[in-house]
Parts: C-alpha cells; structure tokens; sequence
C-alpha cells in the first residue's frame, strides 16, 4: 500500500478508531448502562460507526496503488469487498438503532418479522466478515509486498 501523506495516514487512523470506539460502545449500550446513558449512546454510537467506516475505507481506497500483479490486485479487490462489509455494517447498525426503514417497511406482522431477520444485529455478522478478510489481505499484501521489494 502506498503512503500518500501523513494525513490521510491520520484520517485512516481515526475512522478505524472510531469504528472500534462506537461497536464497543454499542456492545456495552446494550449490555450494562442505566436506561438514560443506553439511549444517548445507541442514538449516536451507531452514526459514530459509520462515519468511521466510511473514513477508513475511503482512505484506504484512495492509498491503494494500481498494479498489474495478478496476487496483489487480488488481495484490493478483496479489501474493497471487507470496506463494503463494514460500510454495510454501519448502514445496518444506524437502522437497528433508530429505525428509518422500519417507518416504510413494516406493515403487517409477516413484513414485521422479515424485516427483524433481515436487521436485527445482523450487522454484527457482517463486521465479522469484514474484519476477517481485513486481517487476511494486510497480512498477504505485506507477504507479498516484502517478496517483491
């Protein structure tokens, strides 16, 4: 991966902090907080994640160089599918919490439950998912990066 600036090096850095800071405090919102600090927290937490996610991924695609490496070019398009898994992890996140969807979609008891299928935490699968192809690209690309220079 290449080094742009020491800003978008920064920026990167303070989504991904952000995404850990706001998924820990929803884990915890929903956990041990008193009913006042729970609301506060899944009402913001949520849009702190996907502000973050989309900080990070966006940096991240733009550090990423063009190559004509069959492996590396890979190893991007698989860290593009991770960046997607977490952006779609905060849209799902913010719609957990505060339900815009819900308002448009929910009818009837059937769209009811298909909608609580399709949403309910399932968000966390897909940061999971995320996370997983993360680990397994920024190990690979700096494998491969090391072979070839």
């Amino acid at each position: 991966m290449k080094r742009k600036s020491k800003k978008l090096d920064s920026v990167m850095l303070v989504g991904a902090a952000l995404m850990v800071f706001c998924a820990v405090a929803v884990m915890c919102g929903v956990l041990v907080m008193s009913q006042n600090m729970r609301e506060a927290t899944l009402a913001v937490a949520p849009w702190g994640f996907l502000v973050g996610s989309v900080l990070y991924v966006v940096v991240q695609r733009i550090q990423t160089e063009k190559t004509d490496v069959l492996t590396i070019a890979r190893l991007n398009s698989i860290r593009l599918l991770s960046g997607i898994c977490f952006i779609l992890s905060g849209l799902l996140m913010v719609e957990q919490y505060n339900g815009f969807v819900r308002e448009i979609a929910v009818f009837d008891i059937n769209s009811y439950m298909m909608y609580m299928q399709i949403v309910y935490n399932n968000w966390v699968v897909l940061l999971l998912i995320g996370s997983l192809l993360q680990l397994y690209t920024s190990y690979r690309l700096s494998s491969e990066n090391r072979k070839r220079g």
